[in-house]
């Protein structure tokens, strides 16, 4: 019988001949769709896409560099042609921040010139008015809310700078030059100030924001309150808002390792009536949980979740305040006897889920029980006078929450849409069982962390699959099937449905990367607005799935990429990432995707095969055992790698480790386990785990937010690191666990690259390269002036990527790529040497020992 990986192999073989492979300058070129906002009553759908990757002016925004290039363009039904509403401007982006409740304005932000504009767009005459205002945006919900159609609620900065999240990445740019100013002067002090223990809150403070009304007649603006707001949730009837704002800095739990998801200020929470003004205190005393707050539908009601000041979150409770009106709020009260679960898959934050059926809260976790009861299982519950009632049968988090209304819960379960009652068991609403959430936002973090985490109970759209068919269906707010829509291709990746339209608009896939818009209307289907033509040729290259066992004996799987055309044993690249469980069907290979690290398409079109490993993370007592981490890794590594090699198309002699971040780490974890590996590549890595613990991220603005814990020492004990303990308390872990003192048993050839602003310290991959320097063995560090975690600047990953392929080709994995090339420019100052062919007898010698056999 033929092992199940020869079909796959052979399909890749016969590919169509004249495809080419993806270059970095395809990479660079790359546009992205971003939102879409239907506004029926405008008879206009708004659409936000991004100019190529390569066209901005201004790389200073890191991760949101993607705002500085995007563009806001509109189309009708009836003549579905993009026409751009904002956008053209070199250094300019716009994206949409929410429409009108009359729908007829349209909320927008425009940054340019390091700086971030309010604006309101008539969408029947296609105009904009620009605010006199500064606006902030809170990551929990960065938009405006509306009042009414002439009103916006917003939170403002007075000084004008830039939110943190677009002012983070450069604070140290812009730091140093003014320190340097002061200090040269000699007239001023260019100190910064922390304070722990006794002298803990004592540092800098950053202006704080307002919390405004903005009237869009006579461009007045209203101040409410100040404060470090952090989310800001208006009530259904628009006359309240809850307002949660940082307060003081708190002390760091002593009985528990620290974790990533630590918080270092304590939150408040204020109900503010806004036609008087008034203030007033939800929870005296209570440090507040971000990204959970959830009104009733009668606005009198407000959910959320606190504990005490400095005590562990698993201790807090979920709460529930009750708004008489201006003259009266009672004082919140938590639900006795039941236990909020703490979303375990929500990593690097604390999460909680509750949400309202109709006046009656429901909640995620477990009631308490007596001891002759059984264990409390895991459920929705809803709060009533009976006490506490299951409404998902036990499907627990698993259950996506849709929608609910008074009486009921509507969910999704293992691919049934069920409706949730405390009267008696879930029913089907549906006959289907394979049904799946339809729309998920583009750019999700458009609409905040707490929407991504705590779905508002708007109107939801779903798929119905049959086979090779789909039926997309709308949902309402109670949870009733509100609009079906004609069969579609199962393929369709549905982006926002149009019931006024009876349509359905999806990004369609054209030829190799190319896509299009496409609104699909019972009889027709209308392609416009494509993006990256530049791909049309470019044919993905998918994955080969692999099967193996993990320590444990479960079934895992590795996806195996093989460039096309090509026969025998093939030099191979592993892009590993603790943490990776890869699914038995591989997803679809995306040449569109915008990946400028370890991207595997780039690597198959130089001819490479490249392996993804699922690499599991341990169990916290198997953390502590007596195998090393690095051991841990670099066996997980191998084990993948023998995998590939029992295929017959990997060359075992060829084999690179090319890794970013936490990748990177298992790169260097690689280099210190013989020579199984020809070379590694490591990327922002950890190399030093004892000089890493503590160092505050250089992008960090303390007088902001205070002292980040995430990475200054939560990563090490609690998070990735495993490590479970500080390094005073636990030295031995953190050398063993370092690649740096393992340096004398390093014999693979290393290739370092790191941004000088990266959060995972610089001095890392400088000590690692002299601890090799000293040694004289053969390794290469590129050090990246500006740049953060992942290089944005293009001119960078042009050169990143230059440096990789040379380093692939000259440490002994030379190949002839399979697709046609783009050279790109010559290699300028810093270009790698030619390796020392005494390193070439050297690892034919070592070929004999520690390899795979």
């Amino acid at each position: 019988m033929r092992p199940a990986w020869l079909l796959p192999l052979a399909c890749i073989l016969t590919t169509t001949a004249h495809a080419r492979g993806l270059t970095v300058e395809d990479l660079l070129a790359n546009e992205q769709y971003t939102q879409v906002l239907s506004a029926p009553r405008a008879g206009v759908v708004v659409v936000g896409r991004t100019r190529p990757y390569k066209n901005g002016d201004d790389y200073r925004y890191d991760w949101f560099t993607r705002r500085a290039l995007s563009e806001l363009w509109t189309f009708t039904a009836a003549r579905p042609t993009l026409v751009r509403l904002l956008g053209g401007e070199t250094g300019t982006g716009y994206w949409a921040a929410g429409l009108s409740p009359n729908g007829q304005r349209l909320a927008v932000f425009r940054l340019r010139r390091n700086r971030l504009d309010l604006g309101v767009v008539d969408l029947a005459r296609r105009t904009v008015r620009w605010a006199r205002v500064a606006p902030d945006m809170p990551y929990a919900n960065p938009n405006p809310a509306w009042l009414d159609d002439d009103h916006l609620l917003l939170v403002t900065r007075p000084d004008r700078s830039l939110p943190t999240m677009f002012d983070f990445a450069f604070e140290p740019a812009r730091r140093s030059p003014a320190a340097w100013h002061k200090t040269s002067k000699g007239l001023r002090a260019s100190v910064s100030a922390l304070g722990s223990g006794y002298m803990l809150g004592q540092r800098d403070r950053a202006p704080p924001r307002d919390l405004t009304i903005y009237d869009l007649r006579s461009g007045s603006v209203r101040r409410l309150l100040q404060g470090d707001i952090a989310d800001v949730l208006l009530s259904p009837d628009r006359r309240r808002a809850a307002i949660v704002r940082e307060s003081g800095d708190l002390k760091i739990d002593q009985t528990h390792p620290a974790d990533p998801a630590d918080l270092t200020r304590a939150h408040r929470l204020d109900l503010v009536d806004l036609p008087t003004g008034r203030i007033t205190a939800a929870c005296d005393h209570c440090d507040v949980l971000p990204n959970l707050l959830a009104w009733s539908p009668s606005g009198m009601q407000l959910l959320f979740y606190a504990r005490s000041p400095e005590t562990p979150w698993s201790k807090g409770a979920l709460l529930v305040t009750t708004n008489r009106g201006h003259e009266y709020v009672r004082p919140a009260r938590p639900f006795p006897n039941f236990t909020a679960l703490i979303d375990p898959a929500a990593p690097g934050v604390v999460a909680v889920h509750a949400r309202w059926m109709g006046e009656r809260p429901v909640l995620l976790g477990a009631p308490w029980m007596s001891s002759a009861v059984s264990t409390p299982v895991t459920d929705w519950y809803v709060s009533g006078s009976h006490g506490f009632q299951p409404l998902t049968a036990g499907a627990g988090s698993s259950a996506q929450v849709l929608a609910s209304a008074a009486g009921h819960l509507t969910y999704l379960a293992k691919g049934l849409l069920l409706r949730g009652t405390p009267e008696g068991p879930p029913r089907p609403l549906l006959p289907d069982d394979h049904i799946e959430a339809a729309i998920v936002p583009l750019d999700p973090l458009l609409y905040g962390t707490r929407q991504i985490l705590n779905p508002d109970p708007n109107a939801v759209s779903l798929v119905v699959r049959h086979g090779a068919t789909s039926t997309p269906i709308d949902l309402s707010g109670t949870g009733d099937v509100r609009h079906r829509y004609a069969d579609l291709p199962s393929t369709v990746q549905i982006i926002a449905t149009l019931p006024a339209q009876n349509a359905v608009l999806e990004i369609a896939n054209l030829r190799g990367g190319a896509s299009t818009l496409a609104l699909l209307a019972p009889g027709h289907v209308t392609r416009f607005g494509t993006i990256n033509r530049n791909l049309s040729d470019v044919i993905p290259v998918p994955a080969v799935v692999l099967s193996d066992q993990d320590q444990n004996g479960h079934p895992i799987y590795h996806y195996l990429y093989l460039p096309p055309h090509r026969i025998g044993a093939l030099p191979l690249v592993v892009l590993p990432y603790p943490g990776t469980v890869l699914p038995a069907v591989a997803p679809a290979s995306d040449v569109a995707a915008f990946m400028p690290v370890a991207n595997v398409q780039l690597l198959v079109s130089k001819g490479y095969a490249v392996l993804e490993p699922s690499m599991p993370l341990p169990t916290v007592a198997q953390a502590e055992g007596k195998i090393s981490p690095l051991d841990r890794i670099a066996d997980q590594i191998e084990g993948a790698i023998k995998v590939a090699v029992a295929t017959g198309r990997i060359d075992r002699t060829r084999v690179a480790v090319y890794g970013h971040s936490y990748g990177g780490y298992a790169a260097l974890a690689m280099a210190t386990h013989g020579n199984v590996v020809r070379s590694v590549i490591a990327s922002a890595a950890p190399s030093n785990l004892v000089a890493a613990y503590g160092v505050i991220d250089p992008r960090a603005k303390t007088q902001d937010g205070g002292i980040s814990t995430t990475i200054a020492f939560g990563w090490f004990e609690g998070g990735q690191g495993m490590l479970g303990a500080p390094p005073w308390v636990a030295p031995e872990r953190y050398i063993e666990a370092s690649p740096l003192f393992q340096a004398g048993a390093m014999t693979v050839p290393t290739l370092l690259i790191h941004g000088e602003f990266d959060y995972i310290p610089v001095a890392g991959a400088e000590q690692m390269f002299m601890a090799l320097y000293r040694q004289n063995k053969t390794a290469f560090l590129l050090r990246y002036a500006a740049e953060g975690h992942t290089i944005r600047s293009p001119a960078n990953i042009r050169d990143e990527w230059r440096h990789i392929f040379t380093w692939l080709d000259r440490m002994n994995m030379p190949t002839t790529a399979s697709f046609a090339v783009d050279p790109g420019p010559k290699l300028g100052s810093g270009a790698l040497p030619v390796a020392d062919p005494r390193l070439d007898r050297r690892i034919e010698h070592q070929r004999t020992g520690n390899v795979l056999p």
